[in-house]
């Protein structure tokens, strides 16, 4: 991602004269214009794609030490910046659609962000919030077809975070949960009873992991109380898939403890040779459930 936009962060870039911040015409608060006065001052900017990729990419931290964030909300960055992003993305759309994925799937911690920023966006340009969904998506299927899983999942993430500010509907989005983890358990179908998941496992397994962790970032607005007929749909499937994945003990795993391999020690179990993180998931899931709470524990917004 860095070098796709390099940003430049020795003495070509300057503060301002009120304090460490960058989002400001006077370097505290104030948004993203007094930044690209500043650059467009300085010379070309490449049309503002850096300073917006500047922007996009510090968007929401924290200056060290300080409980607030560049003295002011991450809501009141979001809007200065916002107004930016609509203008760049109708003349290179691609481009920003591209770099904004970026941070929102790099930058995961900040999905929620992010999030609010598309959200803000799709009120003013759903047609080009559209894209961008689409863009996501497609970008979910290319991870899975190069293997990299753990930008797929965080992908997921953040389609299950853009339920929050109203950008997806619920029900699409637990539909597409939904069909990962059926496309995890029709593989295991397949491969038989008598397979030792060896071949196919793992990446099963990342997939059921994959949309199982997306749920806490969509919060009570993607679970709805766990009143929604998609829930129950999910909650079906990913029951059918634990109950079918082989497992195996490994003592190895368990170095301390003697355990026995008859109960459900799922820190001892593996995957087929490596060690098993779907099973603790799964327990933590019914914990929750068991408990009585309509939604699994909210992520921190």
């Amino acid at each position: 991602m860095g070098d796709r936009y390099p940003v430049h962060y020795g003495s070509n870039q300057r503060r301002g004269s009120g304090g460490s911040g960058y989002h400001a015409g006077g370097g505290r608060g104030g948004g993203f214009d007094g930044k690209r006065k500043r650059h467009e001052e300085g010379g070309d900017d490449d049309g503002g794609m850096r300073t917006l990729c500047y922007a996009l990419f510090y968007l929401g931290d924290r200056k060290k030490g300080a409980d607030v964030v560049d003295d002011c909300p991450a809501e009141e960055q979001v809007a200065s910046l916002a107004g930016e992003v609509r203008r760049l993305m109708h003349g290179r759309p691609a481009t920003v659609h591209g770099f904004l994925l970026d941070c929102a799937v790099e930058l995961g911690h900040k999905v929620s962000t992010y999030a609010m920023l598309i959200g803000l966006l799709n009120v003013h340009d759903p047609t080009s919030v559209a894209a961008l969904v689409v863009s996501a998506a497609q970008g979910f299927e290319a991870a899975l077809q190069a293997g990299d899983q753990g930008r797929a999942r965080l992908v997921l993430r953040l389609l299950a975070a853009l339920v929050v500010p109203g950008v997806l509907h619920a029900s699409a989005v637990l539909a597409a949960l939904e069909g990962v983890i059926r496309s995890a358990l029709q593989i295991a179908e397949s491969a038989g009873k008598d397979s030792d998941g060896r071949t196919w496992q793992p990446y099963t397994d990342a997939l059921v992991h994959a949309a199982l962790l997306a749920l806490p970032w969509g919060g009570h607005e993607l679970m709805g109380g766990g009143q929604r007929p998609e829930v129950a749909s999910l909650w079906e499937a990913a029951e059918g898939y634990i109950a079918i994945r082989p497992r195996t003990h490994q003592p190895g795993l368990a170095p301390f403890f003697t355990v026995d391999p008859a109960t459900d020690d799922y820190p001892s179990q593996s995957d087929s040779g490596g060690a098993s993180f779907l099973g603790e998931l799964w327990e933590a899931v019914w914990q929750w459930r068991d408990a009585g709470a309509p939604d699994p524990p909210r992520v921190p917004r």
